[in-house]
């Protein structure tokens, strides 16, 4: 079941597209980010928001943040929902954290094109920024074929993939199922906060605030 969204500080409307996309340049200090994800975005069962990766990259960042993010969200679906990205404004860092929920539920293709839609709207009207695209928060062996989908999509829009499956592997990145925190009693599968700062360290190596 899709639970409802906890996070959403700009609605989005539908607007034209910009001219084409211009080469990256890297994301300057007192940066304005864009964080699009699920869960892990909205920091389920982190101890506090600043341990979420979204809080530590916000941090490093400086600058204003914008978060959509929605529980159990499917890329289909989150790109219905957010066509365009919140109008009027300019990013300089873009983090997509999507396609966890996707796994065993999407097929690839249609995957991959909505992904790229997505993609696209983003970079379209926010040409100078920097788009970090994560992985399915899932073992490698079942994530397959929506990462494959996720890094083929964020490579035609001119972003950089990270793979989240290494970390989701590691023991110690993952809550221990039944213990309280802000958002509710953990379960075994989302990041802990060590899960989440390992998240955040794999995107602050590979962007660089001037």
């Amino acid at each position: 079941m899709v639970l409802a969204s906890v996070l959403l500080i700009s609605a989005c409307t539908e607007t034209p597209p910009a001219a084409d996309r211009a080469d990256t340049t890297p994301a300057h200090r007192a940066a304005s980010v864009l964080f699009y994800g699920d869960s892990l975005t909205v920091g389920t069962f982190a101890t506090s928001d600043v341990a979420t990766f979204r809080g530590i990259v916000t941090t490093a960042a400086i600058g204003p943040t914008t978060t959509i993010a929605k529980k159990g969200v499917r890329v289909g679906g989150f790109q219905r929902d957010h066509p365009w990205p919140p109008p009027g404004k300019q990013f300089d860092l873009v983090v997509f954290e999507l396609g966890t929920y996707d796994v065993g539920n999407t097929d690839p293709t249609l995957y991959e094109r909505a992904y790229e839609l997505l993609a696209q709207s983003v970079v379209s009207l926010s040409p100078s920024a920097q788009l970090i695209c994560l992985g399915p928060w899932r073992p490698a062996s079942a994530a397959q074929a929506i990462a494959t989908a996720t890094e083929k999509a964020c490579s035609v829009a001119g972003g950089k993939y990270i793979p989240l499956s290494p970390l989701f592997a590691v023991a110690t990145n993952h809550a221990v199922a039944g213990e309280k925190t802000p958002t509710g009693v953990t379960d075994s599968f989302s990041p802990n906060d060590a899960g989440h700062r390992a998240i955040a360290d794999a995107i602050l190596r590979v962007v660089h605030f001037a």
